[in-house]
């Protein structure tokens, strides 16, 4: 089995958890390939609100056929994922059939639903089957030991091969 997370992060704690993610995947023996998505060169409110209008953002584009498992991580800006991460799915190839996990890092939570829902549908248009989501409060990032085990929840219940 292979994987990929594929994250943007401005503040480092969508990296943080793409880190914890990949520290689990590795201690299953999963072979794991993680890609940073560029594309927030603006300030922080005018990000926002390219996040919201859900405007593109030029971003490397990566083939994902080669992948069983894609893990998606976005911070919630204005109620959505990150232009960067919007981009990334619809731009990239090789999404059908594959099943992806989401995880979003999030500072009040307010709108955390709506980006969930909307890449979710992202995925879903490109072919890929949503299969688990994770939210993690930004503070929340201090227990690594707890989102490790809720990752390592999230995996087993999600694929039981994986064990």
């Amino acid at each position: 089995m292979k994987a990929i997370i594929v994250y943007f992060s401005k503040t480092g704690n969508t990296e943080a958890l793409a880190t914890l993610i990949e520290e689990v995947l590795k201690k299953k023996e999963v072979k794991t390939d993680t890609f940073s998505v560029k594309g927030a060169e603006g300030a922080f409110v005018q990000e926002c609100f390219r996040a919201f209008t859900a405007k593109e953002v030029s971003i490397d584009i990566k083939n994902l056929e080669e992948y069983d498992l894609i893990f998606l991580g976005s911070p919630i800006w204005a109620f959505s994922p990150v232009p960067a991460i919007s981009s990334f799915v619809k731009h990239s190839q090789g999404w059908k059939g594959k099943k992806v996990f989401l995880f979003f890092t999030f500072g009040s939570g307010t709108g955390r639903r709506r980006a969930e829902r909307v890449l979710g549908k992202l995925v879903e248009k490109q072919g890929g089957e949503v299969i688990s989501v994770l939210q993690i409060k930004g503070k929340l990032m201090k227990m690594p030991e707890r989102i490790k085990e809720r990752v390592s929840f999230f995996i087993d219940t999600s694929l039981p091969d994986s064990k």
